[in-house]
């Protein structure tokens, strides 16, 4: 049994951040709890995530809030 890389996987790196970009141009400036809530994500998983997609620049926080960036 082969294990699908994250690039194969429905459930893998990409497809996370997609789910997390949707739900923060659904709900702006949600925090990490209502992130987590609103994804399905787990908070410990949800935040290095965020973390990487603001190095990116694909998302910006102010305060405890997440936003979007223009794309």
């Amino acid at each position: 049994m082969t294990v699908p890389t994250d690039a194969e996987s429905p459930y893998g790196r990409p497809a996370r951040d997609r789910t997390v970009l949707q739900a923060l141009v659904d709900e702006p400036g949600a925090t990490l709890e209502q992130l987590a809530a609103a994804t399905g994500i787990a908070a410990r998983v949800l935040a290095p995530t965020l973390w990487r997609l603001e190095d990116e620049r694909r998302v910006v926080h102010e305060a405890h809030r997440w936003f979007a960036t223009e794309e």
